[in-house]
C-alpha cells in the first residue's frame, strides 16, 4: 500500500475545515475563520516541508580575498635573497672605505648570492685604489666577512729581486689600516663581549673597568693582587683609533675616559 503524503493529508484536513466554516458561519465571522485557517495551514506547510539546513545548498558569493591572485611562487624568497645580497655588499663597502675612502667595486663571481649562502672566497674588482686591482672576499658560514687586497703582477716581469715584494701583494685591509676599523670590530665582536663583561661586573657591584692596549680588561679591587685579566677583547683596535671607540661606547650608554695606555669605562 502506497504511503500517503503528509502534504496531501493536510490539504484534506484544510478542505474539511473550510466546508465546516462555510456551512455553519456567515458574514465577517466566516471570512475571519477562513483567513485564520489558510494562514495556519500555510505556516504548517512551510515549517514541515522545508528541507533541513544540512541538505540545502548555499550559494556564497566569492569574497575579494578568495578571488585575489596568489603571490607568485618564490617571490618572497627572491626579495629576501636580494636584501641579503645588499646587506653583505654594504658590509664589504664599509670595510673597504675604512682603508680607501674613494673605493668602488663590483663582483667578479657569477653568483655572489650562492657564495654568501654557502660560504667561501670570491673575488671582486676594485676601482679608485692605487696599487690594487682586486680583492678576495672570504665569507664564513658564521657570518664573518674578511677582505684581502690583491695586486696583479705578471710572472714574466717578476725578477728574483722582486719576488719578495710579490709575495707581499696579498695584504689584508686590517694590515693596510694598521688595525681593524673600530666600528666594524665593535659590531662584529666587541659589543657582545663587552656587554657580557659589564653585565657580570654590574651584577657583582662593580661600576668601572679598564681596557688596556692589548685588549685585556682589569677591574680595581678584585684582581689587584693578581696580574691576570678579568677578560680580554680579541682584535682590540690600536690606541690611535680609540677616539672612535669612545664615541661607540658613549652611544651604548658607557662613560669612556682616554688615558695614555688604557681606556676607563664607567656606568
Amino acid at each position: 500500500m502506497k504511503k500517503e503524503s503528509p502534504m496531501w493529508h493536510s490539504v484534506g484536513i484544510l478542505a474539511g475545515v473550510v466546508i465546516l466554516i462555510v456551512a455553519f458561519t456567515r458574514g465577517w465571522l466566516m471570512s475571519a475563520l477562513l483567513l485564520i485557517a489558510a494562514c495556519t495551514w500555510g505556516a504548517w506547510l512551510l515549517s514541515t516541508q522545508r528541507p533541513p539546513a544540512s541538505k540545502r545548498r548555499s550559494v556564497r558569493r566569492p569574497r575579494a580575498a578568495d578571488t585575489a591572485p596568489a603571490p607568485a611562487e618564490g617571490q618572497d624568497a627572491a626579495a629576501t635573497n636580494t636584501l641579503l645580497l645588499l646587506h653583505v655588499n654594504q658590509r664589504i663597502t664599509e670595510m673597504l672605505h675604512a682603508a680607501f675612502p674613494n673605493v668602488t667595486w663590483k663582483w667578479c663571481v657569477k653568483n655572489p648570492l650562492r657564495l654568501i649562502l654557502k660560504g667561501g672566497v670570491g673575488r671582486i674588482r676594485v676601482y679608485g685604489v692605487e696599487g690594487f686591482e682586486y680583492a678576495d672576499i672570504a665569507i664564513e658560514t658564521t657570518g664573518k666577512v674578511n677582505c684581502n687586497m690583491l695586486r696583479m703582477v705578471p710572472l714574466s716581469a717578476a725578477q728574483a729581486s722582486e719576488l719578495q715584494d710579490f709575495t707581499q701583494t696579498v695584504i689584508s685591509a686590517e694590515q693596510l689600516n694598521a688595525g681593524p676599523d673600530p666600528k666594524i670590530w665593535y659590531e662584529e665582536s666587541g659589543r657582545k663581549t663587552l656587554e657580557q663583561v659589564v653585565n657580570d661586573l654590574n651584577s657583582r657591584g662593580h661600576h668601572s673597568l679598564t681596557i688596556n692596549e692589548d685588549g685585556s680588561i682589569h677591574i680595581s679591587g678584585e684582581d689587584s693582587q693578581d696580574d691576570a685579566a678579568t677578560a680580554s677583547l680579541a682584535g682590540f683596535p690600536p690606541s690611535k683609533k680609540w677616539s672612535e671607540l669612545v664615541d661607540l661606547f658613549t652611544e651604548d650608554g658607557l662613560n669612556a675616559t682616554l688615558n695614555q695606555d688604557a681606556i676607563e669605562l664607567t656606568w
